[in-house]
This record gives C-alpha cells, sequence and structure tokens, in this order.
C-alpha cells in the first residue's frame, strides 16, 4: 500500500447574501398584509416585528401566523388628525427583559376640538401591564402636520428622537422660526436618556437636564420624518420633507444646524429670507449644514429617510411618489414600492418596509450571489487537513455541503470541517451552500497532494 500523503488545505466560500448591488433585480415579498395605516415598526428580540398603527395601535407579527397580536391600545390618547397620529416607534435594547416600548404620537386633550393645537409626546410603554411613563411632552403639533416621527436608541443606550417645526405648510408663517430657537423642542433632532433628560455631552448643555437646549442635537429641521444612525460612527442620518422645492437627506452631526426655514436644500428659503432669524445665520457663515442629498420637490414628493445595511449602503425612499432608492451617483431605484412609510435592514440583512397606503409589511430580497472558492496545498503536519469556509453572517444560517473529490463527502452547517487525503493525486473539491431559504450556489477548487 503506497505510503499516506497528507495535505493542508485551506478552502475559502463566501456565500450569496442579500447584498444590495446586485445586476439581477430584487425579490418584493408580502410579509403581512391587512394593518391599519401602519405607519412605523421595531424588530423585537423575538423575531417578531411590532407595527404602530396611525391611530393608536401596536400588534406584533410574528412570519407564519395570520392574526397579529396587540401589544399596546392607545387611541384614547392619540389625536388622530391628517398627519398627527401615532407616528413613532422603537423597542427598549432591554425589551427581552422588561418588555418596555417607545412611542411618539400626538396628545389629544381635548376630544371634542381634534383640529386644534396638540402638543406630541414620547412615551415609554410596558407592554405587559399597559403602564405609560411620559418621557418627553410639550413638543409642539400647532398644525395637522409635520410633526416629525422617529425614535432610534443608540449604541450608549441614548434616544435620538425627531420633530417636526409643527407650523401650517400653506404658506410662510412665523412658527416655522422655532426650527431655530434653541428654547423651542420643534424642528430638532434630540438626545435624551430614557428618562427623558438631556445628557451633559450634547453640544448645548448648559447645566440643566430638563432644559430644552440641553436636549437639542441638531437643529433647523422642516418634517424630520425619519432618521438612522451610521452603523460606525454613529451620526444621523435624517430624511427631512421638503415645503416648495427641495427634499433633503441629512448628516447630522453633533450641533449641526440644518437650515430650515431660513435654507431648503442647498439654497436660501426666499419666503424666510428677510427675517431677523435668517439674516443673522445667513451672518454667521459655515454656521448651516447643507444636505448630503437633495432633489426637487416638484411636482410632488415627500422623502423618507431610511435605514443603514451592514456594509454601510444607505437606502431611503419617497413616500409620495413611491420608491425605494440606493444612495449613490447616481441613486438608484431598487423597487417601486407604493408609500414607504417606514425602512429598515432585518437582522438577517433583507429589506423591510411598511406601506402606509396597501396597509402591508414587506420584503427586498436580493438573489444570492454565487460562491467563490480558493485553494491552497501544503505539506501537512498531523492526519488531517483543515478545510474553512466563511459565509456572510446576515444570509445564514447555512447548509455546507463538501465533496472532496475522494469519494467522500460532509453534509453540515459547520464551516470548517476536518478531511483527510490518504493518497498523492489531484483533486477537485466542491462546496455547495445553501441559505435559510433554500438558495444556493456552488464553485469548485482544484487541490494537489504531494
Amino acid at each position: 500500500m503506497s505510503p499516506r500523503r497528507l495535505a493542508c488545505l485551506l478552502l475559502a466560500a463566501s456565500a450569496g447574501s442579500p447584498g444590495l448591488g446586485n445586476a439581477a433585480p430584487p425579490r418584493d415579498e408580502l410579509v403581512a398584509s391587512g394593518l391599519q395605516v401602519p405607519t412605523a415598526f421595531a424588530i423585537l428580540p423575538d423575531g417578531r416585528i411590532a407595527v404602530a398603527e396611525h391611530a393608536g395601535l401596536v400588534v406584533a407579527l410574528r412570519e407564519g401566523v395570520a392574526a397579529p397580536e396587540l401589544l399596546v391600545d392607545l387611541r384614547a390618547r392619540v389625536n388622530n388628525s391628517r398627519e398627527r397620529g401615532l407616528v413613532g416607534l422603537a423597542a427598549d435594547p432591554g425589551f427581552a427583559r422588561n418588555r418596555a416600548l417607545y412611542v411618539l404620537y400626538a396628545y389629544e386633550d381635548d376630544p371634542a376640538r381634534p383640529h386644534a393645537p396638540k402638543t406630541v409626546r414620547l412615551s415609554r410603554i410596558d407592554v405587559r401591564s399597559g403602564r405609560e411613563r411620559v418621557v418627553l411632552s410639550g413638543i409642539p403639533a400647532d398644525c395637522r402636520c409635520h410633526i416629525g416621527g422617529s425614535i432610534r436608541f443608540a449604541t450608549d443606550g441614548s434616544l435620538f428622537v425627531s420633530t417636526g417645526d409643527g407650523a401650517r405648510a400653506g404658506g410662510a408663517n412665523a412658527l416655522a422660526l422655532r426650527a431655530q430657537d434653541l428654547d423651542s423642542p420643534a424642528g430638532k433632532l434630540l438626545r435624551v436618556s430614557r428618562e427623558g433628560r438631556g445628557l451633559r455631552d450634547n453640544p448645548f448643555w448648559n447645566g440643566d437636564p430638563w432644559a430644552t437646549r440641553s436636549k437639542v442635537w441638531a437643529l433647523g429641521l422642516r418634517n424630520p420624518f425619519r432618521l438612522a444612525l451610521h452603523p460606525r460612527s454613529g451620526v444621523p442620518w435624517v430624511g427631512d420633507v421638503g415645503w416648495r422645492a427641495w427634499e433633503e437627506i441629512d448628516v447630522a452631526g453633533r450641533g449641526a444646524n440644518l437650515g430650515w426655514p431660513c435654507y431648503e436644500g442647498a439654497g436660501r428659503q426666499g419666503a424666510y429670507a428677510s427675517t431677523p432669524t435668517c439674516q443673522a445665520l445667513y451672518r454667521q457663515r459655515g454656521e448651516h449644514r447643507g444636505p448630503l442629498l437633495s432633489y426637487r420637490h416638484g411636482p410632488r414628493a415627500s422623502v423618507t429617510g431610511g435605514d443603514f445595511a451592514r456594509d454601510g449602503a444607505y437606502v431611503y425612499g419617497d413616500f409620495t411618489r413611491g420608491g425605494l432608492r440606493l444612495l449613490g451617483a447616481p441613486s438608484r431605484e431598487l423597487a417601486p414600492a407604493a408609500a414607504p412609510v417606514d425602512i429598515q435592514f432585518a437582522p438577517d440583512g433583507s429589506l423591510l418596509y411598511l406601506s402606509l397606503t396597501r396597509g402591508e409589511l414587506r420584503r427586498i430580497v436580493a438573489p444570492a450571489s454565487r460562491p467563490t472558492v480558493t485553494a491552497a496545498a501544503h505539506p501537512a503536519v498531523g492526519a488531517l487537513v483543515l478545510l474553512s469556509s466563511s459565509a456572510p453572517a446576515e444570509g445564514g444560517p447555512y447548509l455546507y455541503s463538501w465533496s472532496f473529490g475522494d469519494g467522500a463527502h460532509s453534509f453540515s452547517t459547520e464551516p470548517s470541517p476536518p478531511h483527510a487525503y490518504a493518497f498523492a493525486g489531484t483533486y477537485v473539491a466542491t462546496v455547495t451552500v445553501t441559505d435559510r431559504r433554500g438558495r444556493s450556489a456552488r464553485s469548485s477548487a482544484t487541490v494537489t497532494v504531494e
């Protein structure tokens, strides 16, 4: 019998994930339907998806289960008039333990006068007891529009909350200038603790954690309906709905003045340019931070700020025009989504969005790309050959099927199975990788054992 010949073999396999750069068009799949004017959603640790409905309900969806589970009923407290309603939702990072949700909604203080000026509040809800603890209150909502509506937790546990200027859209009015006033919560990006306190490292901290300016992270926003935090820098990116001219995606760094109502897009807004507030801002060169992306409002548009994929790609939408787009030069359409009102990436890398007009939660899934395999053979010490492979975590779990070319096979979820080649020769090692939706890809490498 020939002496045993061994090799140390390294096979590196990468399986396609729901990436956004693939040439093939992605699939737009229905996850759940029958929702009543859904406005926001939050992915819970157990895989359920909590969905906020405009009138004040929060329900939980589980894929494969037809009937949603009622989590929260705020209808008696929500002013559900035009854009005012339950508009923001986030799960506490400790939800698995404390069952706490954070909600942002227009508060109904007088049901007999639903069209009167109202205020917006941020509340913490214990899903088990239904108990509400108000975290922020008194955010102006004089108009039945422009109330903002996004809540996001940062990695340090702080809360970012976007607020609108609460001013009428029909014409220029003084209420929009609140967006430039540090002592008004309107038209701001706020950063607070879970209890609603301003934080010492906020840019306008004045020593009082309950002072409005101590809670301000960025100012000069009109209707910052959705925001996301950059996965590496943690800096908020905000979709700010425009007035007459421009829709914006803004990078809201610490202390940023994003310009509204003195600026719209990169240029000055003529309807407010002569006001003392705007004249003062114009004199402060470099104070205004222009948008990362702006596009023309006319004839109709309403930007929906989006979310980041793990590789940093940013997807946003437009509620009025429809569609989801990948930010780039130029931006390109991913899917013709109808009225996307909230856009988030799921832990598995797929892209979820709510369609308000259709009452649906939907998922965008890009086709899997083919795996690649490279191999290198070296003299071995010992009896086993090491085989290793890797696949993106967001596409898993994977099944790895190895055919080593010597009649031996391996089937497992283990990406690095051991194997021994007993004889010298040339072998073709093949790996087939299958993801959880049954999509598979295969590639081979020639291995020489000496």
